[in-house]
């Protein structure tokens, strides 16, 4: 069994190594079209005063570093971040591309979800939705930069929509169905996407309750910066070994975070009425003390519980926790000797048996219906069955005997050839 563990690790390690870094031209160039996007959004953000602009020029930025990683290591999806990157950056470089390039990202944005892990749109259904895709997001385009200077905003949001509704459940049947690497890829871009969306909802509530952030949009689509991170992460093998603890943890303090901001929203504008802008520091706060309070959750209920589990049960664990910790030891190649006397030792320390056979008149009790036991130090065990086995309680009431496993120093096996008679 040891060797197949062995051969398994090394398989998975090997699949763990990244692409050669020239696996696709198309990389390079969608990459050095990111970065030129990049470069002109920066210029352009940096020659206005919009708070706006240069937030989504950084964005930019870190998307174009993105896609140059990504093309060096010979990562899937590097040529799709690559090319979208640079119709982003275009769009936030001019103003009349920026509808153009708003109505675009969508249908790249579906590509990429409905591609991941491995860039790849293997099926014709896949296939067939990222066309319709595209071709909507071409159809919208056009609208929008006829409608242009002051273009509506819905057009683009039901675009996401769509994309959100399409792309997630297709990549959550490729994901049920990923192994090894690819599986720790997907994992990595599933907490990006909590994060982006815990972030969004949280910027949503705020702006609700105390009209804070004025530019709601642009904040919540910065949140997503999360993603290329996630992107990166992905591609090392060392960050993919420990992204499973830290997708639970994000799930479950995304969760709560979004209890809290329901809420507040449910209470405070369901049943009462807008802050005044008086009130608004203080509500802040109280939103600020129940996020920190969600966040120090987990610790703390881990701390409480070992501390109740120490109260009721003193030194010895949980009784549950003997059944997990034995189930657990089965599952590793333990020999049935060593197995067989850690189970003996976890039931004594749990069930604290040095107390139950110093009681008058147990021998007695656990013998019932039987012959008395004799407590030789040898491994030979009178039966007191007709098919010469004996109880559990006997098993252990002997291994537990002072006058037999302490005084006389029973041999190696003894335990494990007691528990072979029950």
């Amino acid at each position: 069994m040891s060797t197949t563990l062995e051969r398994t690790g090394t398989m998975e390690e090997t699949a763990a190594q990244p692409a050669p870094a020239s696996r696709e031209p198309a990389d390079w160039v969608a990459a050095t079209l990111a970065v030129g996007g990049a470069v002109w959004a920066v210029v352009a953000a940096a020659g206005g005063h919009s708070s706006a602009r240069i937030l989504a020029s950084s964005l930019v930025a870190v998307w174009a570093l993105t896609s140059v990683h990504l093309a060096r290591r010979g990562e899937p999806n590097a040529a799709l971040v690559g090319f979208a990157t640079a119709v982003g950056g275009a769009g936030v470089g001019s103003k009349d591309i920026a509808p153009i390039a708003a109505a675009l990202l969508p249908a790249a944005g579906l590509h990429f979800l409905l591609s991941i892990p491995t860039g790849a749109l293997k099926t014709l259904a896949r296939k067939t939705l990222a066309v319709i895709g595209y071709v909507a997001g071409a159809g919208v385009a056009i609208a929008l930069f006829v409608a242009r200077p002051g273009w509506p905003l819905w057009p683009v949001i039901v675009e996401i929509l769509f994309a959100l509704l399409v792309g997630l459940p297709a990549s959550g049947a490729r994901y049920a169905k990923s192994k090894g690497p690819d599986r720790k890829r997907m994992e990595w871009i599933g907490w990006a996407i909590t994060v982006a969306a815990a972030f969004a909802l949280i910027m949503a509530g705020l702006h609700a309750l105390v009209s804070w952030p004025k530019h709601l949009g642009e904040v919540a689509a910065a949140g997503s910066v999360v993603l290329p991170f996630s992107l990166v992460l992905g591609s090392s093998s060392r960050a993919r070994q420990g992204i499973d603890r830290v997708l639970t943890a994000t799930i479950s303090l995304a969760g709560l975070t979004c209890v809290v901001v329901a809420v507040y929203l449910a209470i405070v504008l369901g049943l009462g009425r807008v802050p005044r802008h008086s009130e608004r520091t203080l509500l802040v706060l109280s939103m600020a003390a129940a996020g920190i309070a969600a966040l120090l959750y987990l610790p703390t209920h881990r701390r409480l519980k070992e501390f109740g589990s120490r109260l009721v049960f003193g030194e010895r664990s949980a009784p549950d926790d003997v059944v997990r910790n034995f189930g657990s030891r089965l599952s590793r190649a333990i020999p049935l000797d060593e197995l067989l006397l850690q189970l003996v030792e976890s039931l004594m320390v749990a069930l604290t048996m040095e107390n139950y056979v110093e009681r008058d008149g147990l021998r007695d009790e656990l013998l019932a219906e039987s012959a008395p036991l004799p407590l030789l130090p040898s491994c030979e065990v009178t039966p007191v069955h007709p098919e010469g086995e004996l109880s559990l309680r006997q098993a252990l009431w002997l291994i537990n005997s002072t006058e037999w496993s302490h005084e006389s120093g029973a041999p190696d096996g003894t335990v494990a050839k007691l528990l072979a008679k029950v």
